[in-house]
Parts: structure tokens; sequence; C-alpha cells
């Protein structure tokens, strides 16, 4: 055998290192990348339209990590508007109560709640004041047996930002952290008012009132 061949089988694990192979080089590889470390699917970009509730649909089951970037998605009342994960049998009631607390803020003024309202025991409260949010929602598979997930959200109102043509004076903030149990795998969100109130009828920051709102887009792993 020409000393240039070597039997695989003879190579030792971890035998190859950076005094083999340069690592300021670039380098190309023909195949895919899979298993756990394969990184985030990115959903497509939806524009928020003016609903009562908005919902996300066709999320792969058996994900692990579920990622939801939100700007500018506007409330016309100030509430506790709903964070929710859903399977394909629907949304479940009553489960968000393991500990769910949000925080919301309006200039230097900050309130918690507890999860002691009935807007809270079946979804997450991602914010309150009406204005325009941007922001994320982040939510882990924890447990595969119960499909328990935990959520945390951060949402921010820009402080001079445009709602219904008028300059408002105070910034706002929303964040939470809450767990749930699901009966099935997650394949669905939704986002609405529990009051059944309209949402996303305003501007995007800079937007004429009514046009040009915002965007939703999910990534998950």
């Amino acid at each position: 055998m020409p000393k240039s061949q070597i039997i695989t089988s003879s190579i030792a694990n971890d035998a190859v290192d950076n005094t083999i192979l340069d690592l300021a080089d670039d380098y190309t590889f023909s195949g895919t990348i899979a298993g756990d470390n394969a990184g985030y699917t990115s959903g497509t970009t939806f524009d928020l339209t003016t609903a009562t509730s908005y919902e996300v649909t066709g999320i792969p089951a058996g994900i692990n990590h579920l990622i939801v970037a939100i700007s500018n998605y506007s409330n016309d009342n100030s509430e506790f508007i709903q964070f929710q994960l859903g399977t394909s049998g629907g949304y479940p009631d009553n489960n968000y109560s393991y500990g769910g607390v949000t925080r919301y803020t309006t200039g230097n003024s900050h309130y918690v709640n507890a999860g002691n309202t009935t807007a809270m025991n079946d979804a997450v409260g991602i914010f309150y004041y009406c204005h325009n949010y941007s922001g994320v929602i982040d939510c882990r598979k924890i447990n595969d047996a119960d499909h328990e997930w935990v959520i945390r959200s951060q949402l921010a109102s820009n402080y001079n930002g445009g709602f219904h043509g008028n300059t408002k004076t105070n910034s706002h903030f929303g964040e939470s952290c809450a767990s749930v149990r699901l009966a099935a795998a997650l394949t669905k969100i939704r986002i609405k008012s529990p009051a059944g109130n309209n949402q996303n009828s305003n501007a995007a920051e800079g937007g004429s009132s009514g046009t040009d709102k915002g965007h939703v887009r999910l990534y998950w792993m």
C-alpha cells in the first residue's frame, strides 16, 4: 500500500487538530448539518392585520425552542394582551397558573401582576398600555412527557412613537415569565385581546394611520 494512503480505522479520534487544519482558512462543506446543533429554521414574515386576534399555524411538531419576533404590534385599548401556545386540538384553559408574572410600566411607573386576573389564567400577558410594541417572545420546552413549556417575553414601545397620529409622552414596557402544560405537541401560537377589541388598526412607527403596520416572524429548532 502506498504511504500516501491511510486506513480509516487506524485514525484515532481527534487525531486531526489545529496543528493539521489551519483554523484561519475557509472551508466549504457540500453536505447538510443535521442534529440538535443544526440551527434555527426561519418562518415566513407575516404582516399584521386589524383583528381581535392574530394566529400563526404550521409550527412543526416536536420542536424544542420557539422564538416569536414582533415589530410594531399595536393594541387599541389598555388591557393585558394575551399570548398563547396551542396544539392541533386548540388552546389550553387555566394552564398558565404556574407562577406566571407580568410586569408592565408607563414612564417611571412600574406595576406587577402576579397572575391573579382572568386574562392570565389561560395565557401570558405580554403588555398592557395601548401603544406600538416591538420585542421578542422566547418559548422553550422543558419537559417532553407533558409538553411543558416556559415562556419569557419582553416588548417595549418607543418614547415618541406615533399612535393614532399623535405623539406619546411616555414609553411603555411589558415583561412576563410563565410556564404552561399542553395536551399535545405545539403547532401554533395566538396573540389576542381578551375583551375582543381590535388590534393593529394603528400605523407602525413613522407610518400613516391604518397603513404600514408591523410584522411577526417565527424561528424554531
